[in-house]
């Protein structure tokens, strides 16, 4: 039993590598849906630095527009904005902050492609996991900028569910059907 268990152990780390790469694009086109034109969303920004919060702009290109002042949280070195999307398309929102230019792209309607709620200041393993966008440089005085995106729901019946539960069930159905030609026994 012990032979099988490190047999078994030396494929689970042959395929975490792939599965890790895999499960990162999925989630970036599976989680999360495109906002809705005409809907408010919020932009959030954390900083190294509570002080860092009082130079701070945002500049939005012009079929986004900000529906309320801005909302400093000093306590999580944060700000806050709500944004409206006029119109679909890509857009990217610019934190400007000492002279320093930090962007995020914003997806706004029905378009279908890789979603990504945050962009933070990281490493390679940072890529791997959120792939998508560049991280945010490891020097700067932001640490992340984040969209509030709504979760994206696959109906499945009368359900609706997120994309993990229909790709395990695609996967489990797979390999029963698969066993019989590959010839092998679970």
């Amino acid at each position: 039993t012990l032979l099988y268990l490190r047999y078994a152990l030396v494929s689970l780390l042959v395929f975490s590598l792939p599965l890790l790469l895999l499960f990162g694009q999925l989630e970036a086109h599976f989680e999360h849906a495109p906002l809705e034109p005409g809907c408010d969303f919020l932009v959030s920004a954390n900083f190294q630095t509570a002080d860092s919060l009082a130079g701070v702009v945002l500049r939005l290109p012009p079929d986004l527009v900000q529906t309320a002042p801005s909302v400093h949280v000093l306590s999580e070195r944060e700000i806050d904005w709500r944004i409206k999307g006029q119109r679909a398309g890509t857009y990217d929102v610019r934190v400007v902050l000492q002279g320093h230019d930090f962007s995020k792209r914003v997806v706004v309607g029905t378009e279908f492609g890789s979603i990504v709620p945050r962009r933070l200041r990281g490493s390679f393993w940072q890529r791997i996991i959120s792939p998508g966008e560049a991280p945010l440089p490891p020097g700067g005085l932001v640490e992340q900028i984040g969209i509030q995106y709504p979760q994206r729901l696959l109906g499945v019946g009368t359900w609706k569910v997120g994309w993990l539960a229909p790709y395990a069930a695609l996967t489990l159905a797979a390999a029963l059907l698969l066993k019989g030609p590959l010839r092998t026994e679970i």
